[in-house]
């Protein structure tokens, strides 16, 4: 294989729940959290650029001092002068998908999938065999700091690796790097350890810090974990997490997709599969979207 690897973009956006999974109720069971790709390969990203930037200046234009340069922010209570373009550029944007044809690559989850996964595993530590070993790791009685969009960035990294793979041939390597609109640097960081997780998930090495209650003293370590698998498992693909703000057409472009999917997904029947081929039926843009599969582990406990 080639060296220099192609690059494919995908901007990403997030919509609906997010926040620690520990905080969950049972009164929030049927939210959805939400993140989406469009992914633009390097021979289309820059006509791409050029086909939505119109929509986005008109966008902008018609922005409000205090708004955010938001789609669903055009809709608030205040921004009433701001809706019409909103819904004019909205309109256009879905016609230009059809037209430029990004592929969309997407993971949802319903918060009550996750809420009742983490009391599961917060049942494990009472079925524990008795410790043995006279060392306690620091931390490890803490409270899970695990948030829904850690299992919305994991899917969504293994998802656009696979579409990686497909577009790797012919001697020439994809990489796809993950672009977001505007995130602190402590969500940066977050995302790209989770992204690291996928690229080490056969054998993975943690340091670790703890105390031995016997020798009275401070001791460190290692926990590592080896996976056997007949087929690969660790990501080959991912590139870099980017930051480009708010002012970037396709930046709009993805907020307006993954506005109009969780606006879609959020009418179907509770329960309803959101990742699997049905669950896209009648979806504007649904003859764009690759990776939805029956069965889908983020529609699973």
């Amino acid at each position: 294989m080639s060296d220099k690897p192609s690059t494919l973009l995908a901007y990403i956006d997030e919509a609906g729940a997010r926040g620690l999974v520990r905080d969950l109720k049972s009164t929030r069971d049927s939210e959805i959290g939400l993140m989406c790709a469009l992914v633009f390969e390097s021979g289309t990203h820059e006509r791409a650029i050029e086909r939505f930037t119109p929509g986005f200046n008109a966008f902008h234009e018609a922005k409000p001092p205090n708004a955010k340069l938001h789609v669903t922010d055009a809709f608030a209570e205040g921004n009433e002068a701001w809706r019409p373009i909103a819904e004019k550029v909205r309109e256009d944007f879905l016609s230009l998908f059809l037209i430029e044809r990004p592929t969309i690559v997407y993971t949802a989850r319903r918060c009550r999938l996750s809420r009742l996964a983490h009391e599961q595993q917060g049942r494990i530590p009472a079925n524990k065999p008795i410790r043995r070993s006279t060392i306690s790791i620091n931390g490890e009685n803490r409270p899970s700091d695990w948030r829904i969009e850690d299992d919305l960035i994991e899917c969504l990294a293994l998802l656009l690796d696979a579409y990686g793979e497909t577009k790797t041939q012919n001697g020439s390597v994809a990489q796809v790097n993950l672009i977001f609109d505007e995130i602190d640097k402590a969500v940066v960081n977050r995302y790209e350890a989770m992204i690291n997780r996928t690229k080490a998930i056969s054998h993975s090495s943690e340091r670790v810090q703890g105390w031995d209650s016997t020798a009275r003293k401070t001791v460190t370590g290692a926990i590592e974990t080896t996976i056997d698998a007949d087929f690969p498992l660790d990501t080959r693909y991912l590139g870099g997490v980017r930051v480009v703000g708010k002012h970037h057409p396709l930046v709009l472009a993805a907020d307006i997709a993954t506005n109009h999917l969780y606006h879609h997904l959020s009418q179907l029947t509770d329960g309803a599969p959101l990742n699997a081929p049905t669950s896209l039926a009648g979806w504007r843009l649904e003859e764009l979207v690759i990776g939805t599969r029956e069965d889908a582990s983020e529609d699973l406990l």
